[in-house]
């Protein structure tokens, strides 16, 4: 009998375990990105009408397994973010932290090097302007997570309270007017006019003297208890550098479509940045970020990935260069016609390059300011009102009370950039997409600099004429042709 509550013992201790390793890897699993340096992760589109979470990562290998995550999976994007930090974030962060030789403890190594924001997807899946909506929900997570940042870093706020109390016993009368000689005058004329209405009254049928048997009234503040909170908020700072490290698609709490993007504040990385700016094509390779693989092989991962990323990436190439990476999209409109289809892709694809060179732009140099004033009033009050109705002849008290709760919030928040002459930025890769429930088309595209890139830029614009003969070039022989549907133009002379 000991032996078989022994056992039963050690099985449900493997069983505890299986579990806690099989939530750790869920959780790893529920972040949507392609992370910025050498850290990887992807993941597939997917559309609001399955349950769980609307976008979840995965490898390619991973695929299946994934798409049945996704179906049973009940979680939100709260949930999500909360073990994402906890299991994946805050390790990294340590971890950096301790190759550097930095005290644990500072901000920096902490949450407080993360911020976010998130934004709702404001229309409906069968609106077509769904995929438009999807990407400013992610604009509006951004503005959200760099006042954030700004708040953290220069926060000037006013606050006022009031507390209000105010009782008078005295009850309201119907006092006596004292009219001036105009306001007779302005009586006798009125009632000369009211004879020619009450004859007209008569016609109608209606009695003159109950038509003017308007009741006289005065109401009085009796009591008022209020209690009153303004707050007038202010934050102006540079959100430079403050580069996506992690992007969550799915429901919140509240069932709501929403976006969220955490964006790190690690000095070093706004150093890089800064100095990205600064130096362009003078920036050397770091050797010891060389990546293993080119940036085609880490980026583009298929059509169904790519729809869901987002912002900025930091990465390197594979001789260490730096590079900055950042993904647009933008919907295509529907036409019945063949031309009106081309002109609809092609207005997609410039806004996709737009929305693109945006948030670069945002990375790049930035300044971010917000002004929030909020207000809340509660209050009791009790008021006392007089009535004398002139037909009647008769003097009446109401007494009223309610208890109110009023707000009032009025915030704004500007993210405003510009980079000048900024050389060596191009479009890596153009893709489209078909969400395969809604329809909704997608034009996507990729845009990368590195400083190579920004070395060649400045060697076309510094290119002069020829000195003397111009050289000459013979026709080779144009080779194999690998059979193709794809139409190949004539290529260019190298």
């Amino acid at each position: 009998m000991l032996k078989k509550v022994m056992l039963l013992a050690v099985v449900c201790a493997l069983i505890a375990a299986c579990d806690s390793k099989d939530a750790g890897t869920k959780a790893k699993n529920k972040a949507m990105n392609i992370e910025s340096e050498e850290v990887v992760e992807v993941n597939t589109a997917s559309e609001p009408e399955v349950g769980g979470n609307i976008a979840q990562p995965q490898t390619p290998q991973t695929a299946k397994m994934s798409e049945d995550i996704q179906a049973s999976s009940g979680n939100s994007v709260e949930d999500d973010y909360a073990a994402w930090l906890h299991q994946v974030a805050l390790p990294n962060l340590q971890k950096k932290c301790s190759q550097k030789g930095v005290d644990l403890s500072l901000p920096e190594c902490t949450q407080n090097a993360l911020f976010y924001g998130d934004g709702a997807v404001m229309l409906s899946p069968e609106d077509p302007n769904w995929v438009n909506a999807r990407s400013l929900a992610y604009n509006k997570a951004l503005v959200q997570a760099y006042q954030k940042v700004a708040e953290y870093l220069s926060l000037t706020n006013e606050v006022k309270m009031m507390q209000e109390l105010f009782r008078d016993s005295e009850r309201p009368t119907l006092g006596e007017d004292v009219k001036s000689n105009i306001d007779i005058l302005l009586d006798k004329s009125v009632a000369l006019v009211g004879g020619a209405i009450d004859n007209k009254l008569v016609e109608y049928g209606i009695d003159p003297a109950q038509f003017n048997s308007a009741s006289d009234s005065t109401k009085k503040t009796m009591l008022r208890d209020a209690i009153s909170t303004q707050s007038v908020k202010l934050a102006i700072a540079s959100t430079t550098g403050m580069i996506p490290y992690q992007t969550f698609e799915g429901k919140n709490q509240d069932g709501a479509h929403v976006i969220r993007v955490v964006v790190s504040a690690e000095p070093d990385r706004i150093a890089l940045v800064k100095t990205i700016l600064l130096k362009r094509a003078q920036i050397m390779p770091n050797l010891d970020k060389k990546a293993q693989k080119s940036l085609y092989d880490r980026l583009v991962l298929g059509r169904e990935v790519l729809v869901n990323q987002f912002g900025t990436r930091l990465m390197y190439d594979e001789q260490g260069y730096p590079v900055l990476v950042a993904f647009g999209q933008a919907g295509i409109e529907k036409s019945a016609t063949h031309s009106g289809r081309a002109a609809r892709s092609e207005i997609a694809q410039r806004k996709a390059v737009a929305n693109a060179d945006a948030v670069l732009t945002l990375l790049l140099n930035s300044t971010t300011s917000s002004k929030e004033i909020t207000k809340q009033v509660l209050q009791h009050l009790e008021e006392e009102k007089v009535i004398s109705e002139k037909a009647a002849g008769t003097v009446t008290n109401e007494l009223s009370e309610t208890d109110t709760y009023n707000e009032y919030i009025d915030s704004k928040t500007t993210v405003s950039g510009r980079i000048q002459n900024f050389a060596g930025r191009s479009e890596f890769y153009n893709w489209s997409y078909e969400f395969p429930k809604t329809n909704h088309k997608v034009a996507g595209v990729i845009l990368v600099w590195s400083p190579q890139a920004a070395q060649h830029a400045q060697g076309i614009k510094a290119a002069k004429p020829l000195s003397g003969t111009a050289a000459t070039k013979s026709s080779g022989s144009a080779g194999n042709l690998i059979p193709t549907n794809v139409i190949r133009g004539i290529e260019s002379d190298f």
